[in-house]
């Protein structure tokens, strides 16, 4: 579903990114790790048209993605969430979900100014789509609340319903646990591995909660100082000496405990 090659991002003297390559095959859930300044969420953003790469290509079913705007990747079917909560937080629960669902709504501009019955259809359809979701994310109650009132954890999985409203084929998740209870994360996990079991969703995060990451991905690319250091399934990450000593410190006990576990 998804190749990268020789991809490279530079800032100024500092590359990010420098020469990654990986390959994410079609369905499964798949993770990017690495310490802090790795450069995965700059890897996330070169991936999503949010910043241009230096060099190197993205292949996304075999087209080449690489430098598009991220309304024309959201289009073919890439959608995201952000390491920084990106919430309209002055707007409804079920407002936030319908502006994920723009891209499938009826835009005549006829349409929208004498509301037919087309463009009254399509917006009932967009909603019943946005309340399916909020139930799916547990959210269904605080639907029409604002969404400024919502725990930490439920933001999150807010921001979730609302990637997931464009429907998706591949769904980039960053830090998706960042900031969240033990309770939250493993509400998170849930999610996530229902979409790619049950809706084939092929789902790729980056997140540094071990626990999370070696519960739920089958397959693991490990960054470190921008380029890649290994890759592989979870066993083989967290039994690679390469990652144990790139993880010196908290994360590497965190990972011989997710290891042990």
């Amino acid at each position: 579903m998804l190749e990268v090659r020789g991809l490279t991002c530079h800032f100024g003297g500092v590359r990010a990114v420098d020469g990654v390559d990986f390959t994410i095959p079609r369905g499964g859930i798949h993770a990017i790790i690495g310490p802090n300044g790795a450069g995965k969420t700059t890897l996330f953003n070169l991936i999503t048209g949010v910043i241009r790469p230096t060099a190197g290509e993205i292949l996304f079913e075999e087209r080449n993605i690489a430098g598009l705007p991220p309304e024309r990747l959201a289009r073919l079917g890439i959608s995201r969430t952000f390491q920084n909560l990106r919430i309209f937080f002055n707007m409804t629960v079920l407002e936030n979900v319908l502006v994920g669902r723009h891209l499938h709504l009826y835009r005549g501009a006829l349409g929208a100014l004498f509301r037919t019955p087309r463009f009254r259809r399509s917006e009932a359809e967009a909603q019943a789509f946005a309340e399916e979701l909020l139930a799916r994310v547990g959210l269904a109650d605080w639907r029409h609340r604002p969404a400024e009132g919502l725990p930490y954890g439920a933001l999150k999985r807010l921001e979730i319903a609302r990637a997931l409203a464009a429907e998706p084929r591949l769904l980039l998740l960053d830090e998706p646990a960042a900031g969240c209870n033990e309770a939250e994360t493993r509400e998170i996990a849930e999610l996530i591995g229902s979409l790619a079991a049950a809706d084939g969703i092929t789902v790729v995060l980056v997140e540094h909660d071990m626990h999370l990451v070696m519960n739920i991905c089958d397959h693991i690319i490990v960054l470190d100082h921008g380029r890649k250091l290994a890759e592989g399934s979870a066993r083989e990450i967290r039994e690679d000496p390469r990652v144990i000593e790139a993880y010196l410190g908290k994360a590497a006990r965190e990972l011989a405990h997710a290891a042990r576990g």
